[in-house]
């Protein structure tokens, strides 16, 4: 496949004590099963931060956190807040401009890490994919896996049990569910992209 034809997906997570860590890199692993994709992958508070001009040429953004207290982690979500708005552009009436449109149309996916089954995995995840809704993003999930009702995972992303302690590994099924996210993930990017090249194409 041809360069313009490639996608690119950023995979941006924070991690506190290894298992979001371990999930991110299974969607690497998922989005690189996609001829033609490549992946940026970025964990939150270690340097250098990525290029804004790096995540806003990527087709699609998947993004990790852990679930505390039934949301997303805080350090995620200011990652977000100062990206989109104090540290680029120029303020406009002393309000930093929210550079909301820097994700329009590009999809968007999350994944979670939690202490329990019952930790408030969901309701995360769902706090992340607001985040990309009010971007515009083209939002994409697992939805129900086969057969339904039977494997314990979510319709809205990836997760991953990480015990009370935050330091259980997560599990063969948890990594594949990461990875078929990614995969999924880089897929649909793909599709949009030809869509696009053919869209424009006389």
């Amino acid at each position: 496949m041809d360069a313009d034809r490639d996608v690119k997906v950023a995979v941006v997570y924070y991690s506190r004590f290894g298992s979001v860590a371990a999930m991110a890199q299974a969607v690497a692993e998922g989005c690189r099963r996609v001829p033609g994709a490549e992946v940026l992958l970025y964990r939150i508070g270690e340097e250098p931060p990525p290029e804004l001009a790096d995540l806003r040429a990527a087709d699609a953004l998947v993004v990790g956190t852990p679930a505390y207290f039934g949301n997303a982690a805080s350090p995620a979500l200011s990652f977000f807040e100062t990206l989109l708005s104090g540290q680029v552009g120029a303020k406009v009436e002393g309000r930093a401009p929210w550079w909301h449109q820097m994700f329009q149309d590009k999809v968007g996916a999350a994944f979670v890490s939690c202490g329990a089954e019952h930790a408030g995995s969901e309701h995360a995840l769902q706090a992340v994919l607001r985040l990309m809704m009010h971007l515009g993003m083209v939002v994409v999930t697992p939805g129900l896996p086969e057969p339904m009702f039977v494997e314990h995972r979510s319709p809205y992303g990836a997760v991953a049990v990480a015990g009370p302690g935050g330091d259980r590994p997560p599990n063969l099924t948890e990594l594949d569910a990461a990875r078929e996210l990614g995969e999924r993930v880089a897929t649909v990017a793909m599709w949009l992209r030809l869509g696009r090249i053919a869209a424009m194409t006389p």
